[in-house]
């Protein structure tokens, strides 16, 4: 089909040039004749010429490869210009999920940062508590431990007073026979009224007995009492110290510190009694 074309167009042109040259021949032909066949007198003729263009007609399938150029042309440009449509599109789409990607990354730092916080937060929370906790316990036994040293001095003390007033009121009592018996009646006094309210514990027993110290001020009123030395029996040492703070004042002691205010002083102001009842059984 191709051939056919390209044959018709070369034929075309040629009958094209035969035909302009034809023209030329006969026009020629005529001048060289004169038209009538008579010899006219001579004389000079100008020439006449004879202006020919050489007209060329493009083939028509030049055409329509033009044509089917300028559609493939404007295809490959459309085809372009989708290809950059897409690609500007894919570059969008990576650009929004990497932005996406990175908004997530930044949220779980947040929420791992502020978990983090918080569990540090609670830790903080719970060794300031236990600090607290062990401070507080530190300084209870601190304080319990400055308390017993405080009764051991106490304790202490009243021994070393009770020694001196008893070696005090010894070389007294030799002295003067009447001020120890002065004084063991009231020994016996304060015996019987510490038995009179004592209330006796199950657990005690015969044989049983404990020192107490006796702290009194001159109208016989008990201003302290303490066990020195323990029965071994709680209940029973317990139950001497409640027998004394029960009785409160002995009453006769006020009389002994007015009419004796020395043996009141050297023996009632601070001294030492050992409680044993005789009636436990065993």
């Amino acid at each position: 089909m191709r051939i056919s074309k390209d044959l018709k167009k070369y034929g075309i042109y040629s009958l094209a040039v035969l035909f302009s040259v034809a023209l030329h021949a006969l026009v020629l032909l005529l001048l060289l004749s004169d038209w009538t066949g008579e010899t006219p007198p001579h004389k000079p003729k100008r020439p006449n010429f004879v202006q020919a263009t050489l007209i060329q007609i493009a083939p028509k399938a030049k055409v329509q490869d033009k044509q089917a150029a300028n559609k493939k042309a404007a295809a490959a440009a459309k085809k372009r210009a989708e290809k950059k449509r897409q690609e500007k599109a894919y570059k969008k789409r990576v650009a929004e999920r990497k932005k996406a990607e990175r908004k997530k990354a930044e949220q779980k730092q947040a929420r791992d940062e502020k978990t983090r916080r918080d569990k540090a937060l609670k830790k903080k929370q719970a060794e300031e508590k236990a600090r607290k906790a062990a401070e507080q316990k530190k300084a209870e036994r601190e304080k319990q431990a400055k308390e017993a040293e405080r009764q051991q001095e106490l304790q202490r003390q009243a021994r070393a007073q009770a020694l001196a007033s008893a070696l005090s009121s010894e070389d007294e009592f030799l002295a003067d026979e009447q001020s120890e018996q002065l004084a063991q009646g009231y020994t016996t006094y304060i015996q019987q009224r510490i038995i009179a309210n004592w209330t006796r514990p199950l657990s005690a027993r015969r044989g049983m007995e404990t020192i107490l110290s006796i702290q009194l001020v001159p109208t016989g009123q008990v201003v302290g009492v303490s066990v020195l030395k323990s029965s071994g029996d709680d209940a029973f040492d317990l139950s001497a110290l409640q027998a004394v703070k029960k009785v409160g004042r002995f009453d006769r002691l006020q009389e002994l510190s007015r009419e004796s205010p020395r043996v009141f002083e050297q023996n009632f102001r601070q001294f030492q009694l050992v409680y044993r009842p005789d009636d436990l059984r065993l």
